[in-house]
């Protein structure tokens, strides 16, 4: 009998100082600018053209690139990129992150199927997606 495919979740909120709008539109029309101000120094790299192009840094030791549609929703601020091809789906039969930013809170789910049940989540992207937001918010509360 074929093992069925499961779906999980992981998610992260963030407190926001900055303008929900500022931080919303850094990723909605400014993402390839991350890479200038971000806080961290081995941000992946984006190419703005789409679908967008990210080099992730690693997961369990493994260099992964992806190409990702972007769905977006200006009335929520919510923002859905879908891993469309690349070594992530290597990893994963498939890949959502989700962010949703409301007021005083960015809200960053990654949805994901992986390949081998008995694989870790992937918490480094959580944790890469936290830090991200704080010095994003620190980075925009300044501006």
């Amino acid at each position: 009998m074929a093992q069925m495919s499961q779906v999980s979740r992981v998610s992260v909120h963030v407190d926001l100082t900055c303008p929900a709008d500022k931080f919303y539109g850094m990723f909605r029309k400014n993402i390839g600018q991350l890479v200038q101000i971000s806080p961290l120094p081995t941000f992946p790299s984006l190419e703005p053209r789409l679908p967008f192009s990210y080099a992730l840094g690693h997961f369990l030791g493994t260099p992964l690139t992806v190409k990702a549609r972007h769905d977006t929703n200006d009335a929520t601020k919510t923002i859905t990129f879908t891993a469309l091809e690349g070594d992530l789906l290597k990893v994963f039969k498939s890949f959502k992150v989700k962010l949703q930013v409301e007021r005083g809170v960015a809200k960053w789910s990654l949805e994901f199927e992986k390949i081998n049940p008995s694989m870790p989540n992937p918490t480094e992207y959580v944790d890469f997606l936290n830090k991200v937001s704080k010095g994003l918010n620190a980075q925009l509360g300044r501006a």
